[in-house]
């Protein structure tokens, strides 16, 4: 899982990523974290099930910690 990938794949696109709400242009540090939110999600994925049966280090049901992507209003 490259941490680049999303920013790759934005860069090859020709056209802008818009709200097609407001129209705006999303900045390209918000088009990067939309577009690596599915492997950053594995990640947490991977990472939250070796604390909680690999590692025993945190409790099965403790709450996980939010992901929070960018978006437009941010």
């Amino acid at each position: 899982m490259e941490a680049d990938g999303g920013q790759d794949r934005a860069e090859e696109r020709d056209m802008p990523l818009v709200s097609l709400a407001t129209k705006d242009v999303a900045p390209m540090d918000v088009v990067t974290d939309l577009l690596t939110a599915e492997d950053r999600g594995k990640q947490h994925l991977i990472f939250s099930v070796k604390q909680r049966l690999v590692d025993g280090s945190v409790q099965f049901h403790e709450a996980l910690r939010k992901q929070r992507s960018k978006t437009f209003e941010t």
